[in-house]
């Protein structure tokens, strides 16, 4: 099946493969995942560790010995959705408890106090 849009968000999720045209020729082909991957970047996820400034100063320096720099670092961020079912759930896990003005603790931290 050929699909022709200059809806790009939906051809990226409908179709496997995509071919771009420009002028009539044939500019990319390929699979989407494969054409969109940045190569030039690495991501990378990291749990049970905590944001210190000393983890930024490692982070920095282990990149540059490699020929990299750090252009960005935070904690990820979720869904209200997600988020509202985490607290439902955690909720039921710990009947009686409640939210005290303040309290400001991470699924992590959470965990390790039970």
């Amino acid at each position: 099946m050929i699909m022709c849009s200059h809806r790009l968000e939906d051809v990226q999720d409908i179709c496997d493969r995509i071919a771009i045209l420009h002028e009539g020729d044939l500019q990319s082909y390929g699979h989407v995942s494969d054409l969109l991957k940045d190569t030039m970047r690495v991501e990378m996820r990291a749990s049970q560790v905590r944001l210190t400034p000393e983890l930024e100063r490692d982070l920095r320096e282990v990149l540059s010995r490699h020929g990299g720099t750090l252009d960005t670092v935070g904690n990820p961020t979720t869904t209200l959705e997600d988020y509202f079912l985490r607290i439902v759930e955690e909720s039921k896990a710990r009947p009686g408890r409640r939210f005290l003005p303040g309290e400001q603790t991470s699924k992590a931290e959470t965990a390790t106090r039970n």
